[in-house]
């Protein structure tokens, strides 16, 4: 009797001991991510995304710090790490969570950046350890018959084709929880987490200097205009 039981209770056991080591990060009624558990590293870069990616994980996931990684570069004017600066502010104070650790990376080119925020948090997930998954604010775009005034939009990008479902986990310990989400799917998460009016007016993702208005041309400030009239 006892060794019929006894691979139940380990197998019970071992389930247990799985899900108490997991965490699970809400996004919306039916987007709920499985995390290991243990310290977050998100790529955040200021935009609408990565910021509300910040804001639902200061505001649920409490028990460890989280990682925070910016790149900043001059053929951006800089305005990254700034504008980062002004949204974590504002979504440290909403959450009462200052459990931070935020990494910027200052470069010359774009480029040089795109490399180092590939490089540096995937050292610390695979190689130190000291984060055990780490989160991308990538989402999908919209569908071109939705949006007939397309700039610098290239729909040949199947990791942003709103053709297919991905996965949420992109690789091992590496997530984009937003994926199969379009902008104003985004506005929407913005709006009934309520922080539609406080954070989302103060994320920037147009090249423009800090503090100077976006040009309303490029393909973001067109996306993200076309996200808030969902709202209409």
């Amino acid at each position: 009797m006892c060794h019929c039981h006894f691979p139940l209770f380990l197998f019970i056991k071992h389930r247990f001991i799985n899900n108490f080591m997991r965490q699970k990060l809400i996004i919306r009624d039916d987007i709920i991510v499985d995390l290991p558990n243990g310290p977050i590293g998100i790529n955040f870069s200021g935009g609408a995304d990565s910021s509300l990616l910040v804001y639902l994980v200061l505001n649920q996931l409490r028990n460890h710090t989280v990682h925070l990684f910016t790149i900043s570069t001059l053929e951006r004017h800089f305005t990254q790490h700034k504008t980062t600066a002004d949204v974590l502010a504002k979504i440290c104070s909403l959450t009462n969570n200052y459990n931070i650790l935020h990494y910027v990376s200052i470069h010359d080119k774009n480029t040089e950046g795109a490399n180092s925020i590939q490089n540096f948090p995937k050292q610390l997930l695979y190689e130190k350890q000291i984060i055990k998954s780490l989160l991308y604010g990538n989402n999908c775009n919209p569908k071109i018959e939705d949006l007939p005034d397309v700039a610098r939009f290239d729909w040949d990008d199947l990791t942003r084709s709103p053709l297919y479902t991905r996965s949420l986990m992109s690789s091992l310990g590496q997530y984009c929880p937003l994926t199969n989400l379009n902008k104003q799917d985004i506005c929407k998460i913005y709006q009934k987490q309520g922080i539609l009016e406080s954070v989302f007016p103060i994320t920037k993702s147009c090249g423009t200097p800090y503090g100077t208005d976006p040009c309303e041309k490029c393909w973001f400030c067109i996306e993200r205009k076309w996200g808030l009239s969902a709202l209409n």
